[in-house]
C-alpha cells in the first residue's frame, strides 16, 4: 500500500504571511551585516587610530620641527632601560664593596634616587620630553650656524 502526501493548501493567507516572513528575514540579514560591518569598522578604527595615527601625533613642536608620540615612547623606554641598568650596577658595587659604611650610604642614596625616578613615569616623561626638546633646540641652532658634527 503506497502512502500518498497530501500537499497543505495554500491560501492567499498563507502567501501572504510566507511573503511576510521572508521580507523579515531580509530586514534581519541586511541589519545583522550592517551592524557586523559597523563593529568591523569601529574595531579597525581603534586598532588604526592606536598603533600607527597616534604615534604620528606631536608629542611637542619646537620651531616647526615635530617630536612625534613613537620617537618620545621609544627614548621613555630606553630611559627606563638605562635606569634599571644603573641600578643593577650599584648593586653589583654593593656586593663588592658593601663593607664600608660611607660607601653603602652612597649606594643607599644612589638606589633610592633611581627607584624614585622609576617609581613616578609621569616625572620620567617629562624629563625625557625636556631632554628631547633641548637636543632639538641644539640640533636646531647647530644648523643656523653650520656645525656638523
Amino acid at each position: 500500500m503506497r502512502r500518498r502526501r497530501i500537499l497543505p493548501m495554500t491560501t492567499k493567507k498563507h502567501l501572504a504571511r510566507a511573503e511576510r516572513e521572508r521580507r523579515q528575514r531580509r530586514w534581519i540579514l541586511a541589519g545583522t551585516l550592517t551592524l557586523l560591518v559597523v563593529v568591523i569598522g569601529l574595531l579597525a578604527g581603534g586598532w588604526l587610530q592606536t598603533s600607527v595615527l597616534q604615534l604620528r601625533q606631536p608629542v611637542a613642536v619646537v620651531d616647526g620641527e615635530s617630536i612625534t608620540t613613537a620617537q618620545f615612547q621609544s627614548r621613555v623606554r630606553l630611559a627606563r632601560i638605562s635606569l634599571l641598568s644603573q641600578a643593577n650596577n650599584v648593586e653589583q658595587m654593593r656586593s663588592l664593596f658593601g663593607d664600608d659604611p660611607t660607601f653603602s650610604e652612597w649606594i643607599d642614596q644612589q638606589l633610592t634616587s633611581i627607584e624614585q625616578q622609576l617609581a613616578d613615569p609621569a616625572s620620567l616623561g617629562l624629563t625625557v620630553l625636556e631632554a628631547m626638546i633641548d637636543e632639538s633646540l641644539i640640533r636646531q641652532e647647530a644648523d643656523r650656524r653650520g656645525i656638523t658634527v
